[in-house]
């Protein structure tokens, strides 16, 4: 029986890429539905993409292309999507939230309005390259007024849901500070995670690549498909040191265009079923990138109750340290000391992947979506 009638505004539309900003918005509402809700997807038009999971509807309204070098273009989507939503609904979700308002009515005569923020907005282009340093003093003032608007947008949005969720304790800080948020609006919940259906095994993920059952296997996911990569050849390189010790050994590079080699596998693709089937198939899987937030690929791998080992600069979320072996530093020796301790150690790896099935599981979208309907009752 239906339970609510919810809401949620994504980015864009389905995706099969989990590296993807709308990924955890459909993870989201996958997760209301299996709750038994009555979900719906307001979002931008796209090109493509898989169909959306079951039991989810979509409503896409034409994509209105951001403004250069402005924020209001954000403000214009929130516009159109607040038209698109149902008179009935009695949850709206903004995941992510983006600057500008949806105008929605207040108590009792409107839905309830909740938010999760990935990142504060005004803080979104301070290390981004392609941003340019304004030019002379009117440079300076138009990047003076487009802050200046950009902030009260934000503020605009974050004003109106009446709770904000975020992923760690360092950006919910952050928000009370600069907005002046109450504690009580605010609170920590993680990011949806999709794991396809039915989860790949095992041994029918070695089938699929191409792998015997009983080699070791360590499997290497890239951030982003960069053939060139510096994390992929640190872990090519550490792999060819202890391939000797480990008769049959065998590497998966996943997610880049890299080049292949003896005992190399690459799987270029980077859809949520390749990057899923390349993780259940490794004894140890291997990030060797750091990211600065939660690496979508660490938290499938976390959800595969997979051995995981991460750079030593990558973000991860509150607590998932004692989930995933970190290494010291960023050289090629030090991953392969660390890949040759876990191939050696079958006990420590089931060790390591039993802390990582007990921590991924929070990730899982319909648990997620219960720590959101939570608060929408509360």
């Amino acid at each position: 029986m239906t339970r609510r009638i919810v809401d949620l505004i994504a980015p864009g539309p389905p995706t099969a890429d989990p590296y993807a900003p709308a990924a955890p918005a459909w993870a989201l509402a996958a997760g209301f539905a299996r709750l038994g809700d009555a979900v719906q997807v307001v979002h931008p038009a796209g090109d493509g993409g898989p169909p959306p999971p079951p039991g989810v509807a979509t409503v896409a309204f034409p994509s209105i292309p951001r403004h250069v070098g402005s924020a209001r273009g954000d403000a214009e989507l929130a516009h159109a999507a607040r038209q698109r939503l149902r008179p009935t609904a009695e949850l709206v979700v903004r995941d992510p939230l983006r600057p500008g308002a949806l105008g929605l009515p207040h108590g009792t005569h409107g839905p309830r309005l909740l938010a999760l923020v990935r990142a504060a907005e005004l803080d979104a282009g301070n290390d981004d390259p392609s941003t340019k340093a304004p030019v002379g003093l009117r440079g300076r003032i138009d990047r003076w007024r487009e802050r200046t608007v950009l902030y009260r947008l934000e503020r605009e949005a974050l004003e109106e849901a009446e709770t904000l969720y975020c992923e760690g304790p360092e950006l919910l800080r952050s928000l009370a500070e600069r907005f002046g948020l109450p504690a009580s609006r605010l609170r920590e919940l993680p990011r949806a995670v999709a794991l396809p259906d039915p989860a790949p095994t095992r041994e029918g993920s070695r089938d699929r690549i191409g792998i015997p059952h009983d080699d070791p296997l360590v499997v290497a996911l890239a951030a982003a498909d960069d053939p060139n990569d510096p994390g992929l050849a640190r872990t090519r390189e550490a792999f060819v040191r202890i391939r000797p010790l480990f008769a049959g050994a065998h590497l998966v590079l996943a997610g880049a265009s890299a080049a292949s080699g003896n005992a190399i596998t690459v799987v270029p693709s980077r859809d949520l079923e390749s990057l899923a089937t390349a993780i259940a198939a490794a004894d140890v899987a291997v990030f060797p990138t750091g990211t600065a937030g939660p690496e979508p690929g660490v938290l499938l791998a976390l959800r595969s109750a997979v051995a995981c080992v991460v750079a030593a600069d990558s973000g991860l979320p509150a607590g998932a340290d004692g989930a995933v072996r970190r290494l010291a530093g960023g050289d090629a020796g030090d991953l392969a000391s660390v890949l040759a301790e876990l191939l050696a150690d079958p006990a420590g790896r089931r060790e390591l992947a039993s802390r990582a099935r007990n921590y991924g599981e929070r990730f899982a979208p319909e648990r997620v979506a219960s720590g959101v309907a939570a608060a929408s009752a509360a």
